[in-house]
């Protein structure tokens, strides 16, 4: 999967130590001379006889920008831009070896934390120095167990240094003065790897490795790290002196251990003690075992090399991606790039490889058909690592490919989810044959547990990645496949012959979660809505085809949400029976006749009758409802309830069909026909506007003329409809009944209240009604000629209506608040009509009456009309008293007025005196000036003489005396200077003298 091509080789001489400056992208080459010779992509240069001790190694900090050079007594600090020494740490005992670390300070992520360790030649020490975002903060010495203690490695942390030695592993937590011993071990008792438990699995089932005593309620045993490594197995393989300790980030470090054969990984409880981890990944050292060093490399790789030979490996699985073999041997590796690794070589040669991705290497199955499913496990988790550490490595980025890394990230990421969905239906296929040929001999409560364990990582895998939902379904659950089998031809479909045997509990918390996330984004793309899938740092919109499998013929997205659905359906049937009713509720696309038939069989009627409404199939539902109340007892009164709502419901869609049923209710509840007709038509509902009503309404009258009476009130008073057939119709209906009181008030309130009827007709039907009365004082003949004022008033006929009202009703009050109102809605029509309804006073023939209405008129009206008009147009004869209250009324609406134009003028010589007083404080400015002063602008004598006028004039709130001329020269500058297009800056008056 990985190949590698040899870029470069430089031959050294005389070399005695060698290092990289990683971010600097330098090698360093100490020769014996003193010669420091750094190499760059620019060439090489070379500082002369920069040191004359023996050097024997070296290290770099980043953060220091410093190059640290160990010799026998000493620790030299140089500056990595000019090699020049800048400071320098001696140690008389001697500097056996040291180690440079540095990460990242937890309140500062710019700013690290370097820690230089040196263990001592003579005495089992270790001294320590610290520094602080650049900054040298303290020392510290540790004492070490013994002199025969070595240490093996160093790493870094965020909790401190990292410390394994030849005896045992300690943590020193930063600033401290003591070395903390790990002594316990936590051992996982299964592996979180698929194919291991598996294997343990099939162990199980196969009897070799069955123990009924042994108890899987705990995920982990703890032991002490002396029995981990007291074992002897492998020993005489080359790695088992190696001890690496490497971060994958900044707060996680494993070791790699050959003692034990093991990869630890340090942890802390919530008490803050350590531990290790033993990482359940035995095939590593099963794998690779003739190696004696190793470099990481990142992500998931590391290098692994002898003197001979070099393997880029995962470190988890222990995968072999890569083997170079290097003909003048193996010195040390360093790591130049994420995709260059720099050999030294035995014979002081530098040797740069570049590394690439062959994806065609070790990728051909063995089949002519080249299917993923022909791979083996093995493979399949080979190539899913080294996906997996691809794409969480920096070597995509590196690879310099295009100038946009994204389509080779996606191009990985869509191989990886395929790879690792045919991992998982593997793994899920032979778990499942295990697990039926184990029941046959009786499995233990530890080999079950297993095996649900391991069906649910599966599903969280299809979850994860999103799988095709007709390949899984057709794979997982043949039992459920009948309607993908009967409806749908789908070729070279995976359907396994064994059923899936799952507990209720995996089904709901893993093969649920993954079809109602698959449903969402297949529900997206059918209304054409954005919907996106992520993995790490790669987002994808996805479209059809993401959920269509290769071989799998061409489906509509309303097809594969039909099998979708339908599995979901019956899922929850079997093993969520409460979410049944919340999916046929909404907008779904299960098969109607699948669903039919498994709701039948269950007896769940209250949702098969919700199916039957949501897919518009009343008929079926109210049959089924109907055949139900037939055939109950006690419980028909909660039957004839459903059935009225379900028709309630109806009613804006399927009028003809609410009007069938109602009649059956009608039929079989006669005496309770009042309270089926309130509950069906006369309540309110959020269509009700909508209807049919005139329908409705025919229909109600058909069976109960009461309440049809009772359906047009609420149409017209509750609905507040503006249809004018119902409004005609319950007129006609109030005037059966004209001689009631209570109808009368009805009308008026109705004709009063409403606003939307046809006017015209509405006083046409009152016409008709009125024509059919002989005596013309008859209560109703008069009741109805109130009535007609209102559709004459929509009209805007109030002359007609106030010959109604005064001319044929002499009703005096109901005239006067009809003009008033008018008066109130448009001034000139009602002052016009005010004055026709005094003209109609004034020819009153009552002479008793007459004077007492136009007393009342003159009160309530006078103050609206013009007084001389008005006055004009009395009797002569009118007494003097009756006209008091005119002439009152009048004289107070002059006084006002005038009073008001009082108030105006009071308030206008307010503000022309605060004008005066502004104007007096300007007029009142004055300067004493000399003979000697000068105007600022033109820089004359200023004379106080009657030719030359002065102005004062404030500039930058400071006031200036100039000539006059000069001020309007000034103004003209400052307003050509304040335009808001031009930019110019704002002259000094300095500037302008």
């Amino acid at each position: 999967m990985l190949t590698t091509r040899r870029i470069s080789s430089t031959v050294l001489e005389d070399v005695q130590c060698l290092g990289r400056l990683s971010s600097w992208d330098k090698t360093v080459v100490i020769r014996k001379n003193g010669d420091f010779d750094i190499y760059t992509n620019e060439g090489l240069h070379t500082y002369r006889k920069l040191w004359n001790e023996p050097i024997l190694d070296m290290g770099y900090s980043e953060a220091l920008s410093t190059l640290f050079v160990q010799c026998e007594q000493s620790l030299v600090l140089f500056n990595v831009g000019n090699m020049e020494q800048y400071d320098k740490i001696i140690d008389r005992r001697g500097i056996l070896k040291f180690w440079c670390l540095e990460n990242r300070c937890d309140n500062e992520i710019d700013q690290k934390t370097v820690v230089v360790i040196l263990l001592n030649t003579k005495v089992p020490r270790l001294k320590i120095f610290i520094w602080v975002s650049r900054k040298f903060s303290k020392v510290v010495e540790i004492q070490l167990s013994s002199k025969r203690e070595t240490i093996a490695s160093v790493a870094l942390v965020d909790q401190g240094a990292v410390i394994a030695t030849n005896h045992g592993i300690y943590i020193w937590k930063t600033g401290s003065s003591v070395l903390t011993s790990i002594d316990s071990v936590v051992t996982p008792k299964w592996s979180a790897s698929l194919s291991a438990s598996l294997k343990v699995l099939h162990n199980s089932v196969d009897g070799t490795t069955r123990n009924d005593n042994e108890s899987l309620t705990e995920s982990h045993t703890w032991s002490s790290i002396a029995n981990l490594w007291s074992s002897d197995r492998r020993r005489t393989r080359s790695c088992r002196a190696l001890r690496y300790l490497f971060g994958p980030n900044h707060n996680v470090c494993i070791l790699l251990d050959g003692q034990s054969q093991r990869l630890l990984e340090l942890q802390s409880s919530d008490e803050g003690l350590f531990y290790l981890k033993a990482l359940p990944y035995d095939h590593f050292f099963q794998v690779n075992f003739d190696f004696n060093a190793c470099e990481y490399l990142g992500s998931n790789f590391i290098v692994l090399y002898n003197t001979s030979t070099i393997w880029v490996v995962d470190y988890e699985q222990g995968f072999e991606y890569l083997k170079v073999r290097v003909t003048d041997g193996i010195k040390r590796v360093f790591q130049q790039s994420p995709v260059e690794i720099m050999v030294w070589t035995l014979s002081d040669v530098i040797e740069i490889y570049r590394i690439d991705v062959d994806e065609d290497l070790d990728m051909k199955t063995d089949t002519l058909g080249g299917s993923m499913f022909d791979l083996n496990l093995e493979t399949l988790e080979k190539r899913i690592v080294f996906y997996k550490s691809i794409l969480k490595s920096n070597y995509i980025s590196s690879m310099n490919i295009t100038d946009d890394d994204s389509e080779t990230r996606i191009s990985y990421t869509m191989k990886l989810r395929d790879l690792y969905i045919v991992y998982a239906l593997q793994i899920f296929d032979k778990a499942q044959k295990l697990h039926s040929k184990g029941e046959k001999i009786g499995l233990n409560a530890n080999t079950t547990n297993i095996y649900e364990k391991m069906s649910y990582q599966i599903f969280r895998i299809f979850l994860q990645f999103l799988a095709p939902p007709v390949l899984i379904i057709s794979f997982c659950f043949p039992d459920n496949c009948e309607i993908i089998r009967r409806k749908f031809a789908i070729k070279n479909q995976f359907f396994r012959e064994t059923s899936t045997e799952l507990s209720a509990a995996l089904i709901r918390k893993g093969f649920l979660p993954y079809l109602t996330e698959t449903r969402r984004h297949v529900k997206n793309i059918s209304k054409e809505k954005d919907t996106y899938w992520s993995y790490n740092d790669v987002s994808l919109k996805l479209t059809l085809s993401f959920f269509e499998s290769h071989n799998q013929a061409e489906l509509s997205v309303a097809n594969i949400l039909t099998i979708i659905d339908t599995t979901l359906f019956e899922m929850y049937v079997k093993y969520n029976r409460s979410m049944v009713g919340p999916l046929v509720r909404v907008d779904n696309n299960c098969d109607f006749d699948t669903v039919e038939e498994i709701l039948n069989k269950e007896n769940m009627v209250h949702e098969l009758i919700d199916f039957y409404y949501f897919n518009n199939e009343h008929r079926k539902a109210l049959d089924l409802l109907t055949e139900i109340l037939d055939r109950t007892g006690d419980l028909k009164p909660g039957i004839k309830t459903l059935v009225i709502e379900y028709l309630k419901n109806l009613e804006f869609t399927d009028l003809d069909l609410v009007f069938q049923y109602s009649d059956y209710l009608l039929e079989k509840f006669p005496d309770e026909s009042f309270d089926i007709i309130m509950l069906l038509f006369l309540r309110p509902l959020p269509f009700s506007k909508e209807l049919d009503h005139q329908r409705i309404y025919e229909y109600i009258d058909s069976k109960r003329s009461d309440l049809s009476l009772s359906y047009l009130e609420f149409v017209v008073g509750e609905l507040q409809s503006s249809e004018t057939v119902i409004f005609c119709t319950l007129l006609k209906r109030y005037l059966e009944h004209i001689n009631n009181s209570s109808t009368v008030r009805k009308l008026h309130a109705v004709l009063k209240s409403s606003k939307n009827y046809d006017a015209k007709r509405v006083l046409k039907i009152l016409r008709n009604a009125m024509n059919g009365y002989d005596n013309i004082n008859s209560l109703e003949l008069r009741a109805l000629k109130y009535i007609t004022v209102y559709p004459i008033n929509m009209l805007g006929d109030h002359q007609t209506a106030l010959t109604i009202l005064w001319g044929e009703l002499h009703d005096y009050q109901q005239s006067s608040d009809y003009c008033n109102t008018v008066y109130q809605n448009d001034n000139d029509a009602g002052t016009l009509l005010l004055m026709e309804f005094l003209d109609k006073i004034i020819v009153f023939d009552n002479g008793h009456k007459k004077p007492q209405f136009l007393k009342l008129f003159l009160i309530e009206h006078g103050s609206k009309l013009q007084s001389d008009k008005v006055l004009l147009k009395l009797p002569e004869d009118m007494p003097i008293a009756d006209l008091s209250s005119f002439f009152h009324m009048e004289l107070k609406k002059n006084t006002a007025e005038q009073n008001q134009l009082k108030l105006l003028k009071d308030i206008l010589y307010s503000e022309l005196t605060k004008a005066n007083f502004k104007l007096a404080n300007v007029l009142s400015e004055f300067f004493i000036f000399s003979e000697e002063r000068k105007c600022p602008i033109c820089g004359k004598l200023l004379k106080n003489t009657s030719a030359d006028s002065l102005a004062i004039m404030t500039y930058r709130n400071k006031t200036y005396v100039m000539y006059s001329s000069c001020a309007k020269k000034l103004q003209a500058k400052i307003k050509h200077d304040e335009e808001p297009f031009n930019a110019k800056r704002i002259p000094l008056l300095s500037e302008l003298l």
